[in-house]
């Protein structure tokens, strides 16, 4: 008869080798693709280097629903169903002399006439989560402002309703407005999403058919505007050190028959 021990100390070392490298891996966190500030060229999500659109361009990354406004400012927009989303559609106009200045990292986007009757405008920009990255992870936060008031926020056509501070009906001094999505009041999903901001123009006297001027400006905050890969888990690694052991205690069983047997 002979007794073979468990390799105990292989064990902890095994052990603990996986269980430091689960404890030192780590997610890897981006920021998401596809993100711009109204009125840029790039790079998107703003910071140093932004460039600029000329002035009375189409916006290269946002569209606007057409025919526009796309309801009276009496009837607020709870449905994205229907709405037709033209290319160079949201132009980068001068802003108005009360609106907050243009620049450094984002403009204002407007119709294609500044000058436009009252009621409900919706403004689109789409970004990507890249394959491999989570969707449930990924957060996008900034800062807007709008003329009149912003009247809801949208994404994947899904309304949000927290996370959002609206500018009121006359905020356009500064970017009186924040939002902040993630998983708890949105739904992101892999590949293509689309992110919308409704603004209500209020026609001269609120009356819709006594145009006014109106826009939008967005700025993301690209520090906090990220999504992740999964993080490492620590059972595959635990489960390599086992198949490990078993591999190692068979090779001492079979050498120590091998010594019993000479």
């Amino acid at each position: 008869m002979f007794c073979l021990k468990t390799p105990t100390k292989t064990l902890a070392r095994i052990l603990f080798t996986a269980m430091a490298t689960a404890a030192v891996a780590a997610a890897t966190t981006i920021t998401i693709p596809g993100l711009c500030n109204t009125g840029v060229v790039g790079p998107c999500a703003g910071g140093p280097g932004t460039s600029l659109q000329t002035l009375s361009s189409a916006d290269l990354n946002w569209q606007l629903a057409l025919p526009s406004p796309s309801s009276p400012s009496a009837s607020p927009i709870t449905s994205l169903s229907g709405l037709t989303f033209g290319p160079n559609s949201a132009f980068v106009n001068p802003p108005n002399g009360a609106w907050l200045a243009n620049g450094p990292n984002s403009q204002w986007i407007t119709p294609m006439v500044e000058n436009s009757p009252g009621g409900y405008y919706v403004y689109q920009t789409t970004f990507a989560i890249p394959v491999g990255f989570v969707p449930t992870t990924a957060t996008i936060a900034g800062v807007f402002t709008s003329d009149n008031e912003g009247s809801s926020v949208f994404l994947n056509g899904s309304q949000v309703n927290s996370g959002v501070v609206f500018p009121g009906p006359a905020g356009f001094g500064s970017f009186t407005g924040s939002f902040t999505l993630n998983s708890t009041n949105a739904t992101f999903q892999s590949g293509s999403n689309t992110l919308d901001f409704v603004i209500r123009n209020r026609g001269v006297g609120g009356i819709d058919t006594s145009p006014t001027d109106t826009g939008l400006r967005v700025e993301f905050n690209s520090q906090l505007s990220t999504v992740s890969t999964p993080e490492p888990g620590t059972m595959p690694l635990i489960a390599s050190a086992l198949i490990g052991l078993g591999l190692a205690w068979r090779q001492r069983r079979t050498k120590k028959r091998s010594e019993l047997a000479r």
